[in-house]
């Protein structure tokens, strides 16, 4: 069966992949990205300094699970941010955000910190304003937790 490439590039143009770079929120905006391994998030970081030039407009939240590489992640994450604020998902393999923020700590960064995602993206959306970028990525349950958040509270533009 033969193709089109015209057909090809129109279908990959209507693929949407819900937590993979996805642009839930216009202004300010927040994108879901569910990268869990350094690198993934290298990809969504040079995503994410493509999309917002201006470093002060980034903001992150970020939860993690225990077993994967935090430290590497967060070092490739925290230079393109202004704010972070770390969070857990809740889950029994999930690093406390208080662990995550000590390694914070260790790249210069005093982040801020939230017991659940709700509550984070609560604490990460006061200090956005309409330029502003939030980037929720970490681990797929936290994406998928905010992305069912933000749909409950109507905030999602899909």
């Amino acid at each position: 069966l033969a193709i089109a490439d015209v057909h090809l590039v129109e279908g990959l143009r209507q693929v949407r992949w819900p937590g993979r770079f996805e642009s839930v929120r216009v202004a300010p905006r927040i994108v879901l990205d569910g990268a869990h391994n350094p690198a993934a998030i290298a990809a969504v970081a040079d995503s994410f300094r493509r999309l917002t030039p201006r470093r002060r407009n980034r903001h992150l939240l970020f939860g993690v699970m225990e077993d994967k590489a935090v430290a590497e992640m967060l070092e490739i994450l925290l230079p393109e941010v202004s704010v972070a604020t770390l969070t857990t998902s809740g889950e029994p393999r999930a690093m406390c955000p208080r662990k995550a923020a000590e390694i914070a700590v260790q790249f210069g960064v005093c982040a801020k910190i939230s017991d659940t995602v709700p509550d984070g993206i609560a604490i990460a959306s006061a200090s956005l304003d309409s330029s502003d970028v939030l980037l929720v990525t970490g681990s797929l349950s936290v994406v998928g937790q905010a992305r069912a958040e933000l749909l409950e509270a109507g905030c999602l533009t899909i």
